[in-house]
């Protein structure tokens, strides 16, 4: 498995920005910042040697009919909305994202504080209504200006640098790279060209927005996606702070080292921690605790019946597999030993059941079929409960790689079994904290599980102390009333 460190790579995309001329989006932001993470993504994968097929110009014109039926709908939704100036405006990406925002809205509209959210995805507007919240819309989303804005985006993303050709991009280009530049380079500008009409979309989407409701603040879900990045590039332009309440882990990731928000609220001080360790100033960090966590449920010993219904489970004790699929952390290799791994784990231990529940980026592809594991992604998940914590009811142990999902185990008292086969996910936190139980090959994976069910200790010895570092708590405050605090002081800061 090669190893390529994600600083490497960014430090290549410093050169390849330097040599690229490319156009400016609405708001003048700049694509190749904006576009950091799709990029950055890319190039890692291609650097490992986990080449993918390119995309033909059939599938771009599929993606591009996609992506402008989304802002028709947009512009049906839109008509006959208002907007009125307001003090806090949210901008969630992702579900994720929304559990965060809510809970601190609701805490704003306590303080008399005016918020407003916006969202390109029909399923998070509807949940923000249903929430009593109110959903905005810049004034041209009235007349599906987002459509011509996504047309001149693509238009104007298929001419970048005329110069491109004669760019001299240094050989390998990534240390490790199995690749050399100007492959990766090829693949920059593939990525530049398919995902820049997003950027012209949301930066005049948002422009817009500012303009029209005039918010004191902005807050996004995640600076480190394009609609982030553009959003708070947009923010800076106009004047107005940006805040991003934190997720997942929020460590380990040498993006952070491209923060764009202002002020980032974080879960605790090893969160802190890491984001000042990639450079971060003290005023820029703030503890609040997780939000989401402020009503966390009681772990009730059983597992909903209408998701035990739906896979077909029955009285044995069942294990979930819950990893982040291949990227940053894990390369794509490395992701299918685990799989390989998960699948005779399950043959080896027919006392317990197996249910794989897919993270969004993981693929249904990679695993076998047939499969001793139960799987699900998330076109299967329909009316089934969306929360992670209604899945860790009742569950025997979580088996993960690095993923959060074994922060929220721990809360519910859920033994988590995390697995590395090839020494990439030793800068986990949870994992160098000792807190969970923590297999290296196949057969410490089916012994720890077997020991699990035999009566051994449920959590990993350094859980307690990991959990009270992780997330802060000072009660009778919560989460969501801090954040609301921290984001109304970013507001005059």
């Amino acid at each position: 498995m090669s190893k390529v460190s994600g600083e490497g790579v960014l430090a290549w995309m410093d050169q390849a920005r330097a040599a690229l001329e490319l156009p400016s989006s609405p708001a003048n932001v700049d694509l190749f910042d904006a576009l950091l993470s799709p990029i950055y993504s890319a190039v890692l994968a291609a650097a490992r040697g986990e080449m993918t097929e390119s995309t033909s110009w059939k599938d771009e014109i599929k993606r591009q009919l996609f992506e402008l039926r989304r802002e028709l709908r947009i512009a049906q939704d839109a008509r006959g909305a208002t907007s009125t100036p307001i003090d806090v405006l949210f901008v969630p990406r992702t579900k994720s994202h929304v559990d965060q925002q809510l809970p601190v809205a609701n805490a704003l509209v306590r303080t008399g504080a005016t918020v407003a959210f916006h969202s390109p995805t029909r399923a998070i507007r509807a949940r923000i209504k249903t929430a009593g919240m109110t959903v905005a819309f810049a004034p041209w989303d009235r007349w599906g200006g987002g459509v011509i804005t996504q047309l001149a985006g693509s238009i104007r993303a298929l001419r970048p640098s005329k110069n491109s050709a004669r760019l001299k991009i240094p050989a390998p280009g990534v240390e490790g790279s199995q690749v050399d530049g100007r492959a990766l380079l090829a693949i920059t500008l593939q990525e530049i060209r398919a995902q820049s009409p997003i950027v012209f979309t949301v930066a005049a989407t948002i422009r817009a927005l500012l303009r029209s409701l005039r918010p004191r603040v902005v807050v996004v879900g995640n600076d480190l996606t394009t609609e982030g990045r553009t959003t708070c590039l947009v923010a800076r332009a106009q004047g107005t702070p940006t805040v991003c309440i934190a997720h997942g882990l929020g460590v380990a990731n040498p993006r952070l080292a491209r923060t764009l928000a202002d002020r980032v609220l974080v879960y605790g001080s090893l969160q802190q921690d890491a984001l000042r360790s990639y450079g971060l100033g003290e005023d820029r960090v703030v503890i609040t605790g997780a939000p989401y966590l402020d009503e966390i449920p009681a772990q009730g010993g059983t597992l909903d019946p209408a998701i035990a219904n739906a896979l077909g489970l029955d009285d044995r004790p069942y294990v979930l597999v819950a990893t982040s699929g291949a990227g940053q952390k894990v390369s794509l290799d490395h992701h299918r030993a685990m799989i390989r791994a998960f699948d005779q784990a399950a043959r080896a231990l027919p006392e317990l059941q197996f249910v794989a529940k897919l993270h969004p980026k993981d693929r249904r592809d990679l695993y076998p079929e047939p499969s001793s594991l139960k799987v699900i992604d998330r076109s299967q998940i329909g009316d089934l409960p969306k929360s992670i914590f209604s899945w860790l009811q009742g569950a025997h142990a979580v088996v993960t790689s690095g993923s959060a999902v074994a922060m929220e185990a721990m809360l519910l008292e859920v033994p988590v079994v995390t697995m590395d086969l090839a020494n990439e996910l030793g800068h986990v936190d949870f994992i160098t904290a000792g807190a969970t139980h923590h297999a290296t090959s196949e057969a410490a994976l089916i012994d720890t599980l077997r020991s699990l069910k035999g009566g051994a200790a449920r959590q990993g010895p350094g859980a307690e102390d990991y959990l009270q570092a992780k997330f802060f708590r000072a009660p009778p405050e919560t989460a969501s009333e801090r954040a609301a605090a921290a984001i109304l002081d970013a507001a005059v800061a």
